[in-house]
């Protein structure tokens, strides 16, 4: 089997990518594993944000990217169905982090992020227990997204297309020849190699080890993610798309929002071995930790959890591998990313034209 671009990996990243080339590519092949529980997607908290991250350009390319999520909502490419818009609600317990959010706030790279009188923030979210909290940050343009409900509307739309055709399986192994990918094998029964021109990486964790069998090295730190789900409830956040409470409990950052179905999905803003070690207590430890803060009586319903994307040294990896006909895209902070990535590498793959805004996320900063 043959086509002019093959992407391995539909997690919302390779969605995306996907949505935005089949407009410019004659034949295009989609290989992942269908309802594939260990896919980044299916257990991320899938928050839209830029809060504080560095170094200065990794911010830019992210608020980049939320504005485009913006844009794609007022164009009616995500629906209230697929995504929910309504700022993030920070809050802290005591002030050892406030200089630095003055210096935050102030810099260049705030965008939409204030400081918000504490008591405005307790009456906007009073069906939330909040008295510990002395401390209130609003960042304005945060959203999250349903990612299960785009990435199958975007299915949708592509299998009705000529030039799409999906593969449910898996790479078992790549066979190259002069830096450049000959073929794939799939661990499919019939043992499919498939063929292509070009040949996109776009596969969560799980890209290290399919680049790893073309001997291309990209390092990753084990970085495990857990979210745990109430059972559907009252509403509970009356302004917010999310908040976050930075404590001094035993979990000393946790996360959460509301969905569509009113469960309330939570996770931790930190790395947490606890969480790796022995899933289901920490679940439980968090649902204990989530249930101090609303009011009414919530109940546990089951959690998510797998291994997240995470570069080893925290930056994306994006572009081409020299003379090769392999692209690599993995990056932690995916839903956020997904738009611009998807604008990138048509720029790339399509135009052919280099893209200096990701120079500092190309492989070759490993090879030095």
């Amino acid at each position: 089997m043959k086509s002019d671009l093959t992407i391995v990996g539909f997690g919302i990243i390779g969605a995306m990518i996907a949505n935005t080339l089949s407009d410019y590519i004659n034949d295009i092949t989609i290989i992942y594993k269908y309802n594939d529980k260990k896919s980044a997607s299916y257990h991320s908290f899938a928050w839209i944000n830029a809060f504080d991250k560095s170094p200065h350009y990794y911010n830019k390319l992210n608020l980049d990217s939320m504005h485009l999520w913006h844009d794609l909502y007022k164009n009616n490419f995500v629906s209230d169905s697929e995504i929910k818009f309504g700022g993030d609600l920070r809050l802290y317990e005591n002030s050892n982090k406030i200089d630095n959010l003055h210096k935050l706030i102030n810099s260049e790279n705030n965008h939409g992020i204030k400081f918000l009188e504490i008591h405005k923030a307790k009456n906007d979210e009073n069906n939330l227990l909040l008295d510990n909290f002395n401390y209130a940050i609003e960042s304005e343009y945060d959203g999250w997204v349903d990612t299960d409900a785009l990435i199958n509307k975007i299915k949708k739309k592509l299998v009705t297309k000529r030039n799409i055709k999906f593969i449910n399986a898996e790479v078992k192994n790549a066979i190259s020849k002069d830096n450049n990918v000959k073929y794939l094998e799939l661990d499919d029964r019939h043992n499919t190699k498939i063929y292509s021109e070009m040949f996109l990486f776009a596969a969560g964790f799980q890209t290290s080890k399919i680049a790893s069998m073309l001997g291309i090295y990209l390092p990753q730190i084990i970085s495990p993610g857990i979210v745990i789900a109430s059972k559907p409830t009252n509403k509970v956040l009356n302004k917010y798309s999310s908040i976050n409470l930075i404590s001094e409990n035993h979990i000393p950052h946790i996360h959460f929002r509301q969905n569509q179905d009113n469960q309330i999905i939570c996770g931790i803003g930190s790395q947490d071995d606890s969480q790796f070690i022995n899933p289901k207590e920490f679940t439980l430890n968090l649902y204990a930790e989530l249930s101090k803060y609303v009011k009414q009586k919530i109940k546990y319903s089951g959690y998510k959890y797998g291994l997240r994307v995470m570069p080893k040294d925290g930056l994306p990896i994006i572009g081409l591998c020299e003379n090769s006909n392999v692209y690599i895209v993995m990056t932690h902070s995916g839903v956020t990313l997904a738009p611009i990535l998807a604008q990138i590498i048509k720029s790339e793959i399509v135009d052919k034209q280099l893209v200096s805004e990701i120079d500092s996320y190309r492989m070759k900063r490993f090879y030095k």
